[in-house]
């Protein structure tokens, strides 16, 4: 026990004013992305070729943000709805030379999608682009703990050691809960409601990679744990953690 309290604590350095700050510029960044995919000529150079990419323009708030340097929107043709978003940093970068990293957010629409498709993506923008916001207010040495560990999305499902280097990285934890947060303002909802819908489709990918349910019990059981320990030092007013 003392040493969670101890984990929770090192967790614990983002100021109350900054975390609020990025809820706004959270709001801010996703009301031009969505504006952007409104934009006649966006919609006709997707129609056409099936993919685009942009950068967000007349952002001031960006300037803001100490370490990051453009919002990048890549729309790619596909049959389902999505969103993700990644914050994209030199490996070798110093705290001095971060003011070069951009968030990326990244959408796969059908062609000719309508207006009201846009309203599938809303929560999964509000949660990406808050919890890579995180990210990018993170020290680097703290960013490069995580991706030493888990260099790629695609080696988190090698292991089970791999996924809970990952998902319990200080790093992602901060920003999954940040990102967890921010959608269940959105919609309204317990932020522990939210957690734990967010861990069970974590729990159903594990399933997808072919993890059984007695493996998974432990994994999950710490997940839960932590991320619940985490969202109630961080947001002590939020319900159901």
């Amino acid at each position: 026990m003392k040493l969670l309290r101890a984990y929770v604590r090192a967790l614990l350095k983002e100021s109350v004013v900054t975390g609020r700050k990025l809820d706004r510029y959270t709001t801010i960044i996703k009301r031009h992305v969505l504006n952007a995919l409104k934009d006649p000529e966006v919609r006709e150079y997707f129609n056409e070729s099936g993919e685009v990419q942009f950068k967000l323009q007349n952002v001031p708030e960006l300037k803001d943000i100490d370490y990051l340097r453009d919002v990048i929107i890549n729309i790619t043709e596909g049959q389902s709805v999505n969103a993700d978003a990644a914050y994209e940093f030199d490996l070798s970068t110093t705290n001095e030379q971060r003011g070069t990293s951009d968030l990326v957010v990244n959408l796969s629409l059908p062609k000719n999608f309508k207006d009201n498709v846009l309203s599938y993506i809303n929560d999964e923008l509000v949660d990406a682009i808050r919890h890579e916001l995180e990210h990018s207010g993170q020290e680097t040495w703290e960013l490069m703990d995580c991706q030493e560990k888990t260099p790629g999305a695609d080696v988190i499902w090698k292991s089970l050691k791999n996924a809970a280097e990952y998902y319990l990285c200080p790093a992602e934890v901060k920003a999954h809960i940040a990102g967890f947060m921010k959608r269940a303002k959105s919609n309204r909802k317990p932020l522990g409601d939210i957690i734990d819908r967010e861990l069970y489709r974590i729990y159903e990918t594990a399933k997808a990679n072919g993890y059984l349910d007695h493996e998974l019990h432990d994994f999950m059981s710490d997940l839960r744990s932590q991320y619940h320990t985490y969202a109630k030092q961080r947001y002590p007013r939020a319900k159901g953690v």
